[in-house]
């Protein structure tokens, strides 16, 4: 029964700790200027080589929205996506938002 047991252990311990580095590895997104406290995370695609960096942000927060620009001017990516409310959606799509008010928001 104690080996049982200690092998459970052990599998615990090595589950955590492959938890805890791949949450470092996603956290250390090498952006200047922004914290590595999770609101911005960096997720590696190993098939095609890809990089993916999801920002957490709050809506209508000046301090999200100035991480977003920062992420976007060091980043440069090829594309930027964006999730709202519907709400939110519904007026852009309406045409009752200009899209380019969007870009100057971030």
């Amino acid at each position: 029964m104690s080996s049982i047991f200690s092998r459970f252990i052990g599998v615990s311990k090595l589950n955590l700790k492959t938890a805890i580095a791949i949450r470092r590895f996603h956290y250390n997104h090498g952006i200047p200027g922004i914290p590595v406290d999770g609101k911005v995370v960096l997720l590696n695609n190993s098939k095609n080589g890809s990089q993916t960096y999801l920002v957490g942000t709050f809506h209508e927060s000046i301090g999200s929205a100035n991480t977003v620009k920062k992420v976007i001017n060091h980043v440069r990516p090829d594309s930027v996506a964006i999730e709202m409310c519907k709400k939110r959606a519904r007026l852009l799509s309406q045409g009752r938002v200009n899209p380019s008010l969007c870009m100057d928001m971030v």
